[in-house]
């Protein structure tokens, strides 16, 4: 792959085109990588493990386990009557699996399907050539809490907006990348305190961690530090939803 043009595929069912190409293939960036083999950054990758238990919790739970300056993180995030606990590692890839088994002994809960995988923390160029690039891809995934998922949602409708646009002819190729470029780019300030957050847990004393942790945990504190968090990507591009039927019924004339 030279250049981000879709030209057409061979497929079982035919040839397929495009007009326009958007890199979403995870944390390796398959097609930006092919453009540009700089691009992804296997130094800036993150690693977890998770599975889902039947375990009830009403607020969410993060345990610190120092390794000197290699620092994992053990996190029980509450699912109704399920609950999420998972094990992730700042520095890269580590047998995860029999300490997160031994976390999970200890409060008498089994160990069953594990998912999981690396994570990137670097934000990278949201559009290399002529080709979009979204979520963990473009190093879209936050840094410090390793949340993916809802950025990648944001950033993808985002992205699928303008690629309508485009394909509407409302707008150009060159206009859309522009575009897209330029929205994601704004996120950059949010993206670099998480990266600074996480580098402060791995590299500051392990005692004062935990201070600076007791001090935000303080519920006005921590109320204000959630809130701030949850609003670093807004609902903008989630479409509305569709009106309810009986306004879609034509008017009754007199």
């Amino acid at each position: 792959m030279t250049e981000a043009v879709a030209a057409g595929s061979d497929t079982d069912q035919g040839e397929v085109t495009a007009t326009c190409l958007i890199d979403c293939s995870g944390w390796k960036g398959v097609l930006a990588s092919s453009l540009d083999p700089t691009y992804t950054r296997h130094t800036r990758l993150n690693y977890g493990i998770e599975c889902e238990v039947p375990y009830r919790s009403e607020t969410i739970h993060f345990y610190l386990r120092p390794e000197g300056k290699r620092k994992e993180v053990i996190w029980v995030f509450p699912c109704g009557e399920q609950s999420r606990i998972g094990i992730g590692r700042y520095t890269g890839y580590a047998p995860l699996r029999s300490r997160l088994k031994a976390f999970m002994t200890e409060r008498g809960l089994s160990l069953h399907r594990v998912h999981g995988g690396y994570f990137p923390y670097g934000f990278k160029p949201p559009v290399v050539g002529s080709l979009f690039v979204v979520g963990d891809a473009g190093g879209q995934c936050f840094p410090f809490t390793g949340e993916g998922i809802r950025s990648s949602i944001y950033f993808g409708l985002l992205c699928a907006s303008l690629v309508q646009k485009i394909i509407d002819r409302e707008i150009s190729l060159e206009e859309g990348l522009h575009t897209y470029r330029r929205l994601i780019l704004e996120y950059r300030r949010a993206f670099w305190i998480l990266h600074s957050l996480q580098w402060l847990l791995i590299t500051l004393p392990e005692s004062l961690v935990c201070q600076i942790f007791r001090w935000a945990s303080h519920p006005r504190l921590f109320s204000y530090l959630w809130q701030a968090y949850e609003t670093v990507v807004s609902d903008r591009w989630i479409p509305a939803p569709p009106p309810p039927e009986e306004d879609l019924a034509p008017p009754v004339l007199p």
